[in-house]
């Protein structure tokens, strides 16, 4: 790991919230958009298949938005989440302030609040919010607080070969300005976590789409 102390910002995001798009940083509409889509099924896939969570799991959640993914985890999780929508961040702390803690980024440094014993780091649709040196703040965030052992996941759309045409149409339209190939996705996870497996999935939301998955894990 080459991780140093980052501050919680998301000061290199890249977003496009003109038109349409605005109406998703309502975290009311941005929930409904997401069950309409399928994400109750992505949710329960991440947390069982892909993130594993264990009982005793420490979790620091980078760019949580309204946190839904909490619901799917045990009641015994110890989860920090943090994003730079007070309104995400409101709502999360509306329906699961008893069970976590939430900030929004930019009010603490986030390693301190983790206090850098991480068991896991997720970062659930977030580095195609970011340009290239935000996903490497992002992901030297995700190493300094992790444990020796400890695993860093995150998923994201993606621009892949063999994929839908639809989902390519939705890819290329996400808020985020930074939708990357699995190709431009590892050239960058690899400046911070060089063993870091990258794969592409096609099937995990009722609509045709494809994520990039990137999984590390320090053991």
């Amino acid at each position: 790991m080459d991780g140093e102390t980052t501050e919680a910002n998301f000061e290199h995001t890249g977003e496009n919230t003109s038109g349409f798009r605005k109406m998703f940083s309502l975290a009311p509409v941005y929930r409904f958009a997401q069950l309409a889509i399928g994400a109750t099924k992505l949710r329960k896939v991440m947390s069982e298949e892909i993130f594993q969570v264990a009982e005793d799991e420490r979790i620091l959640d980078i760019g949580c938005g309204t946190a839904d993914i909490l619901e799917n985890f045990p009641l015994s999780v110890d989860y920090i989440g943090f994003d730079p929508s007070e309104a995400y961040v409101a709502s999360a702390r509306s329906r699961l302030g008893h069970r976590a803690v939430f900030t929004t980024a930019g009010t603490a440094n986030a390693d301190e609040l983790a206090q850098r014993d991480r068991t896991l780091t997720l970062a659930i649709g977030v580095l195609h919010h970011l340009d290239d040196d935000g996903v490497i703040n992002a992901l030297n965030l995700a190493s300094s607080v992790l444990v020796e052992n400890g695993r860093f996941v995150s998923i994201d759309p993606t621009i892949a070969d063999g994929q839908h045409a639809i989902g390519r149409f939705l890819a290329k339209r996400d808020r985020g300005n930074h939708v990357r190939t699995p190709e431009q996705t590892s050239e960058l996870v690899r400046r911070v976590f060089p063993d870091a497996t990258i794969y592409v999935r096609h099937d995990l939301l009722r609509v045709p789409y494809s994520h990039v998955i990137v999984s590390v894990d320090l053991s």
